[in-house]
């Protein structure tokens, strides 16, 4: 017999990880592509500085509780935040990491963070909103789950994907 949460924990399992293995491939996969394109030590330490939104993730929260939507506030939240995702994975997915600058990259990695570290927020608060008490604790073993395979599976795409096909097309798998 199925939980009649199946679908919602599934969805948001699904979410918890794109967002997690693209944030494990930005900070890990990309910078060690940058080396091998010849790229300086500090070019590469100062882009994964580009990661510091994530430490700011508790101020995000602020104007999805500030600006609220009539109806679904997490909800729509979430499409919205997921439009400006999907626009960070396009412009990385054009970007040539052998003629892009420093400055491009740079700015294109910490929007994407931005926005992966503020996605996260209404999508877990729409979980614990649309759960009840006792689907919460599965909900977070599921996550705990999904980000240890994220990890795996961003690392996994840098060497399949970039190996392979270039800087962008791995993003293309999501």
């Amino acid at each position: 017999m199925t939980s009649p949460y199946f679908y919602l924990h599934w969805v948001i399992g699904w979410c918890n990880f794109t967002l997690t293995m693209t944030s494990i491939y930005l900070y890990l996969g990309v910078p060690l592509m940058m080396r091998e394109y010849g790229w300086s030590g500090t070019e590469i330490g100062l882009f994964q500085i580009s990661g510091l939104p994530v430490v700011l993730k508790f101020l995000m929260a602020s104007p999805i509780d500030l600006f609220r939507f009539r109806q679904s506030n997490y909800f729509k939240w979430s499409v919205l935040l997921g439009g400006g995702f999907l626009c960070c994975l396009m412009v990385l997915s054009i970007l040539n990491i052998e003629i892009t600058t420093f400055k491009t990259l740079f700015i294109v990695a910490v929007c994407t963070t931005l926005i992966t570290s503020w996605l996260d927020v209404p999508i877990n608060a729409f979980a614990i909103q649309r759960f009840p008490e006792v689907e919460r604790p599965k909900t977070g073993a599921i996550r705990s789950a999904v980000t240890a395979l994220a990890s795996v599976v961003g690392g996994e795409t840098h060497v399949i994907g970039v190996r392979s096909f270039g800087l962008g097309v791995a993003f293309l798998y999501l």
